[in-house]
């Protein structure tokens, strides 16, 4: 990134152990480690604003669309305007 090197995570939502085993799925590729904390906390705060009364967070990502879950992060992969 910019031409340094940096550690990043790809982050993964929505996996399952049990009965109704699902695979996680990609949602955000190469955060940068410094700026983790922020996008953990954009799911939370989508969580906390769309979810069904006491619905869990397992749940809700569940019944999420992979579309609806990278809309959390538009803000940040929108293209700079010119």
């Amino acid at each position: 990134m910019d031409g340094v090197k940096k550690e990043c995570f790809d982050m993964f939502l929505g996996g399952k152990t049990g009965a109704d085993a699902r695979f996680n799925v990609l949602i955000q590729p190469k955060v940068p480690y410094e700026e983790v904390h922020l996008y953990i906390d954009k799911v939370l705060r989508a969580y906390e604003s769309k979810k069904n009364g006491s619905e869990t967070l397992t749940r809700w990502l569940g019944r999420s669309s992979k579309d609806d879950l990278k809309a959390i992060f538009a803000d940040v992969n929108a293209a700079p305007a010119n």
